[in-house]
């Protein structure tokens, strides 16, 4: 099969995130038509048509709505093999990818992203440009760094992390404090309007609900 732009952008994506439920997919590379820009009407059909043709041919596995990079997948999108996100953690996986999404289309005009990297990439690479050691202690690091260049040439790596029902108050806290050691900035984003509501109590941030 010979892959298109978006079909190795889709594999590039899948390989950096440890896979992704279609609606993610979906929402990411298929609500446009990318010849003319337009809306597309039906971006989940879309993703599941492409999708079912990427794994005839053995790049990718679909099952129960979450998307994969099979071996054949990983060689064509170049990224090493990595533990994949587990079943019961796949909800608030799928979450951090879409706040990742609406945090970007949230930036100022002429703000570029320069880097997305997921916590299991922060874990093996860098905060803050200092190397992170093995066995450091690294509970406080966020779901994601988001690296950007503002109109005026700065750079910044801004922690995010969605929140869900599950967090406690002081989990919140906790992460907060975590996140203060090594970013200037943190985003929250929230499960639910009542998660939202205890996240603005706590920290007296916004925190959108998606």
């Amino acid at each position: 099969m010979e892959t298109t732009i978006r079909d190795d952008n889709v594999l590039a994506y899948l390989g950096a995130s440890k896979g992704a439920p279609t609606s993610v997919i979906a929402e990411v590379f298929f609500s446009a038509n990318p010849q003319n820009g337009r809306p597309n009407a039906d971006a989940m059909g879309a993703a599941r048509r492409r999708l079912a043709m990427l794994e005839r041919a053995s790049l990718v596995t679909v099952a129960n709505g979450y998307v994969v990079l099979t071996e054949t997948g990983l060689r064509a999108a170049n990224v090493e093999r990595v533990a994949p996100v587990v079943p019961r953690d796949r909800p608030h996986h799928a979450g951090t990818l879409r706040a990742i999404e609406d945090f970007k289309l949230r930036l100022p005009f002429r703000t570029a992203v320069l880097d997305v990297k997921l916590e299991h990439s922060v874990r093996q690479g860098r905060i803050g440009g200092r190397r992170v050691h093995k066995g450091r202690q690294l509970g406080s690091l966020p779901d994601a760094c988001v690296t950007i260049r503002s109109s005026g040439g700065g750079t910044e790596v801004v922690a995010l992390e969605y929140v869900s029902a599950k967090y406690t108050d002081q989990m919140i806290l906790d992460k907060q404090a975590g996140f203060a050691e090594h970013f200037k900035r943190a985003v929250y984003y929230a499960d639910t309007p009542a998660t939202a509501r205890r996240v603005q109590r706590l920290l007296n941030e916004a925190c959108p609900c998606i």
